[in-house]
């Protein structure tokens, strides 16, 4: 039988995280070309590192969610969640009841609402 040490158990963690790291970082360059060209390589991967840490201390840990997190990190800068002019993005981001996916698309639309209505503001 095929026993794995938590040594070993931890160095396929941090594999996995690190692959997971360079597919976001790929992805915000491919989202945010703009950005991610003005950020540089270190930059852009300071803000995945900012971002995997946000959302993993909130129990968000799949792919798909920590992408979206970047999205509005692009839109609204990092540490948004404390940003007074963004009042409701911690209370989605920490709400137990909902699912972490759940929590990720709800303030993606929040913030579509908050653009848009910039937009309205604006004309």
């Amino acid at each position: 039988m095929l026993t794995i040490r938590d040594e070993q158990m931890r160095t396929l963690a941090e594999a996995q995280l690190e692959t997971s790291k360079r597919r976001l970082a790929a992805l915000v360059a491919q989202r945010w070309p703009e950005a991610a060209a003005l950020w540089g390589e270190a930059g852009t991967r300071r803000r995945v590192d900012f971002a995997v840490a946000q959302t993993g201390r909130r129990g968000i840990d799949d792919l798909a969610s920590v992408a979206t997190y970047l999205d509005v990190m692009a839109v609204l800068g990092p540490g948004f969640e404390a940003d007074a002019r963004f009042p409701w993005a911690a209370p989605i981001l920490d709400n137990p009841a909902l699912r972490p996916a759940t929590r990720l698309r709800q303030l993606h639309a929040e913030v579509g609402a908050w653009l848009a209505a910039r937009a309205g503001e604006a004309e």
